[in-house]
């Protein structure tokens, strides 16, 4: 998705060259390595964690987790592929040129454009599962009464068709993604359709189905969640005590919060993204981007993207409830064991206080 846009042009050989001496200057050079490595650190920190703490705690496991697992894993490609492979073509100069040669290139080619585009697509299909569970379990709970096991399964099924959309609709890309020698120094993977409207249909497709789709799903799912929650606090707010009013509204303040930061994430992430590729379909026309301001946008856009492999998983670690309670048992268990291993500490000792 993401590979199949970003290869339309060699941007090393058509940008014009003064875009390149503003890249190498001191403050884009310094902006973009702290950039990718905050990237990967808190999309590594965050996928990790909600795959350790959702794996240990096998007790308050709920069926949802398995979509929250299968996110985590598809994102775990950013911070160990996409991610250092960016930051090592910004440390070296290289941005926009293949490193690999020959037959070796041209296999490793395909392969990596593949495999990072797979991510976004299992991800963006992984949150519409997640919202369409959320969803039937507030709108309409007695599907919710079905045993944990027959939902894992169920959501186990889903996930694995994710995966199964997604290495399909990438598949095209074994064929048309090829390495392009320019000469001995300048080489490009790039994607090559046999035609130009073969290739926006593919490129405007994806845009729709994984992004512009998912967004109004989302949008529109905990829109009508939160309604569905007010009124049913309305009704049964006469019958309930103080106590489980406090919960309701605690619950759907969750709920809210919940829902606003996911889509708000997905939305800023890969808002600009989608805007550049109907830009370019509609408007600007495929051609014309050897300019510095399409450059930098799409620089923008493309980061802006992968920084969604960040949000989701601190989206979820620092709202519900569940996993904040874990992290905070986690990061105080480490300081317990690092402080009891400092040089002068002997015995045990306890982060509240006691000995």
């Amino acid at each position: 998705m993401m590979e199949s846009t970003n290869n339309t042009t060699n941007y090393t050989l058509d940008v014009p060259l003064k875009c390149f001496y503003l890249d190498l200057s001191t403050g884009a050079f310094i902006s973009k390595l702290i950039g990718y490595s905050l990237l990967i650190l808190f999309s590594s920190i965050g996928n990790i964690c909600i795959i350790i703490l959702t794996i240990r705690t096998k007790q308050e496991r709920g069926a949802m987790d398995i979509f929250i697992l299968n996110m985590a894993f598809s994102d775990l490609s950013v911070p160990f592929v996409i991610g250092p492979k960016s930051l090592y073509e910004v440390a070296t100069h290289t941005e926009g040129l293949w490193q690999l040669r020959g037959k070796a290139g041209d296999v490793l080619c395909k392969l990596t454009t593949f495999l990072v585009d797979i991510s976004p697509i299992v991800s963006s299909l992984t949150l519409c599962c997640i919202t369409i569970e959320r969803f039937l379990a507030i709108v309409r709970p007695q599907i919710s009464l079905q045993s944990n096991k027959t939902k894992e399964r169920m959501h186990f099924i889903m996930s694995a068709v994710t995966w199964i959309i997604a290495i399909g609709f990438c598949a095209p890309y074994f064929k048309y993604f090829k390495l392009t020698e320019y000469d001995d120094v300048r080489a490009d993977c790039e994607y090559s359709f046999d035609n130009e409207v073969a290739h926006r249909a593919y490129t405007i497709t994806a845009c729709i189905l994984f992004i512009v789709l998912p967004t109004v799903l989302m949008a529109t799912m905990y829109t009508l969640a939160i309604i569905t929650l007010k009124r049913s606090n309305k009704r049964m707010s006469i019958s309930l005590t103080q106590v489980a009013k406090h919960q309701r509204s605690l619950r759907m303040r969750t709920v809210l919060k919940l829902s606003i930061a996911v889509v708000l994430g997905f939305f800023l992430c890969w808002g600009p993204w989608n805007v550049g590729v109907f830009l370019l379909t509609f408007s600007w026309g495929w051609s014309n981007t050897n300019t510095c301001a399409f450059k930098y946008y799409w620089f923008f856009a493309s980061f802006m993207s992968l920084l969604n492999a960040a949000t989701n998983p601190w989206t979820y670690l620092l709202l519900v409830e569940r996993f904040k309670r874990q992290l905070r048992k986690a990061f105080r268990l480490s300081v317990s064991r690092i402080i009891r291993f400092l040089p002068g500490r002997t015995g045990r000792c306890d982060i509240g206080g006691g000995q």
